[in-house]
This record gives structure tokens, sequence and C-alpha cells, in this order.
């Protein structure tokens, strides 16, 4: 009889996204571990579509990256077809911290909710 694999589901966090991309950062390795998982098809992640944006300027500020870089690292994280979910701009009009605000927001709508890579790892 063949089992049937159940696939964690979390929503991602754009600190472990900019470690896939620069090594020498806390958890690097544990982020990596998670994105093998992930292409490997372990995990469904969903995002706020702000990720890209955000990790566009993290990169950008990074001396360690050039434009093409920038380009390749985004290219990257598209092509591994999240469940991209739209954020509340009320968010933004109000001052409130529109990360937090839309992480939690969509967190509901799976099961788990991804605080931080070694979290994850240690479960």
């Amino acid at each position: 009889m063949e089992r049937i694999r159940q696939v964690k589901k979390f929503v991602l966090d754009t600190s472990v996204v900019v470690k896939w991309f620069s090594g020498d950062e806390d958890d690097a390795e544990h982020a990596n571990k998670l994105r093998h998982q992930i292409q490997e098809g372990l995990c469904v992640i969903t995002i706020p579509d702000l990720l890209f944006y955000e990790l566009a300027n993290a990169l950008r500020h990074n001396p360690n990256f050039t434009a093409e870089d920038v380009r390749v690292a985004l290219d990257s994280v598209f092509d591994m077809e999240f469940d991209i979910r739209k954020v509340d701009i009320h968010s933004v009009l109000y001052n409130c911290a529109c990360f937090i605000k839309n992480i939690v927001a969509i967190a509901p709508c799976i099961k788990n909710f991804f605080y931080r890579v070694s979290q994850f790892l240690q479960s």
C-alpha cells in the first residue's frame, strides 16, 4: 500500500529568501535546506506580493550584488511558483507595520505560520 505524503504549508518571510542569496547570514544553512525542500515539493509556500519588492531592495543594497545578480535572484524566486497573496494597502496608509500585518492576515489561510527558518527546522 502506497503512503500518501503530507505536504507542509508555510507563510514565508522575505528575510528567509534573502538568506538563500547571502550565504554569510545567520541561519543561511537552514534557509537553504528549506529551499531544497520546497524545490523537492515537500513544502508549499505562501508569500505576500511585497516579498519581491523587499527582496529586490535588500539585494540591491548589498555591495556583493550587481544589478544582474539581483535580476537572476528575482527570476529564480518567481520560478518557484509560490502562492502569492496581495497585501492590504490600508496597512501602509495607516502607518501600520505592513509586513507584520500582511503576514498575519494571510497566515490563517494555511495550516502553519512560518516565523523563522530555525524554528521550522526544529519542528
